[in-house]
């Protein structure tokens, strides 16, 4: 099931990632707290997060105290397709990945105001 629509030039979508809701991890979760010992080491600090679809980016965002934020958007006259998409969320600092489908619509196509013809031509 995609988790949101995407439209070139439309409005982003925006997730969350590290929040915890009943004591639990919600099945976006990613862990942004990984301390030495945690399988890892040293200690990776994930800091920024990056959204792609293939080799596109699309997002960037932030982490602070465990939890991060991005949003993903299409710049109006984006060459992506419409239809399914992976977006690919990358944690930097723990490469972790997160994939979740998205839908991607067809953007509005620009409209060309009409040209008068001009004078006719006398082949002069």
């Amino acid at each position: 099931m995609p988790a949101g629509t995407l439209k070139a030039g439309g409005t982003g979508l925006t997730f969350s990632f590290g929040d915890v809701i009943d004591e639990s991890a919600t099945p976006q979760t990613l862990d942004m707290m990984l301390n030495e010992g945690d399988k890892v080491s040293p200690k990776l600090a994930n800091s920024t997060l990056a959204a792609f679809i293939g080799s596109t980016q699309v997002g960037a965002g932030t982490v602070a105290e465990g939890k991060g934020s991005i949003t993903i958007s299409l710049p109006a006259g984006s060459d992506i397709l419409a239809g399914e998409h992976i977006v690919t969320f990358v944690a930097e600092g723990s490469g972790t990945r997160i994939y979740l489908p998205v839908t991607v619509v067809a953007g509005d196509s620009p409209t060309t105001p009409p040209v008068k013809p001009g004078l006719p031509s006398t082949g002069n």
